[in-house]
């Protein structure tokens, strides 16, 4: 479990988020990629070292051994385009340069480094950004192509043995055309795939940024409901204080004016009732009189609190 943790964290090496998914998943598979072929090598390595006792192939693929795992940190330093140019490079430098510049190969290498050539063809297209590395892409592509088809005219060049490869050559008439298929096939395949991948994603970023557009919104429209609430929470409490507040007033107001209501009114029903058994006619005139003063007076307390009223409803 720990080895899976620690090859997970080495393929993520060099992923950032600022990065787009496109160049991250080319990082992700430029360093999975160097990790697994390191490790062949390694085991290659052995194999060349104590059973095939082949030295110059295992001092090759060991210095590939060595050399890939600086893969994953160079992505990390940001340097994407070196990191994958170093991919492309140094397996097929090491793998099918080397042997031609040391003279350290065999006829049946005629047949089996156009394979290798033909792999190494496809996948620049795989590991490089369609976008932004595309000419890169394009260069290291175009020229293993190119290597597939004339690999065995280097390889004759460069041996002092031409005469035996020829007449090798002569016995594979057909050794050629199925690897120089195989990677036009391997390079339409993976346009094809880098095509439908980036036509998806782009559909699924904008699919994303209306989503995103969508939720700002109803963030927003969130965000003015919520005031609109707190505004109309404030306004009721405001209204309900001034209500109280008025109900208060209205209370006192009643409460003080009841006691000056009550004495003009308690003096009009004694003049009403002492009136009743009062038969001097001087005497029922001063009554009279008495109870219409209290009745202005009563008159008077009533209007005062009329307006005392409407100036509280008016506010």
């Amino acid at each position: 479990m720990k080895l899976k943790s620690f090859f997970f964290k080495i393929f993520q090496l060099g992923i950032e988020e600022e990065t787009d998914a496109e160049q991250q998943r080319k990082v992700y598979l430029t360093n999975s990629l160097s990790i697994y072929l390191s490790l062949i090598c390694l085991f290659l390595v052995i194999n060349d070292f104590f059973f095939a006792v082949n030295t110059l192939a295992g001092y090759r693929r060991l210095i590939i051994a060595l050399l890939l795992p600086l893969v994953p940190f160079i992505n990390k330093a940001g340097h994407y385009k070196a990191a994958k140019s170093l991919f492309i490079i140094g397996p097929g430098f090491f793998i099918v340069g080397m042997p031609i510049i040391l003279q350290d190969f065999f006829p049946g290498q005629l047949l089996w480094f156009h394979y290798a050539t033909a792999i190494f063809a496809g996948l620049p297209l795989l590991i490089f950004h369609y976008k932004l590395e595309r000419k890169l892409m394009l260069i290291f592509s175009a020229f293993y192509f190119i290597l597939t088809i004339f690999i065995d005219k280097l390889l004759i060049s460069f041996n002092p043995n031409k005469i035996e490869l020829v007449n090798y050559m002569d016995s594979f008439t057909d050794y050629k055309l199925p690897p120089i298929l195989f990677s036009l096939f391997l390079c339409v395949i993976i346009y094809r795939f880098n095509k439908i991948n980036i036509r998806y994603e782009e559909k699924l970023s904008a699919s994303n940024r209306a989503l995103t557009l969508t939720n700002e919104e109803l963030l927003s429209q969130s965000e003015q409901l919520h005031q609109l609430n707190q505004d109309l929470e404030r306004l009721v409490k405001e209204r309900s204080d001034i209500i109280q507040m008025k109900n208060k007033k209205i209370i006192e107001y009643a409460n003080l004016n009841a006691h000056k209501v009550r004495g003009p009114l308690a003096r009009i029903l004694g003049l009403i009732n002492i009136s009743k058994y009062e038969h001097n006619e001087e005497e029922l005139k001063n009554i009279i009189g008495l109870i219409d003063l209290s009745a202005y007076e009563l008159n008077d307390i009533i209007l005062n609190i009329s307006e005392i009223l409407s100036e509280e409803d008016s506010r």
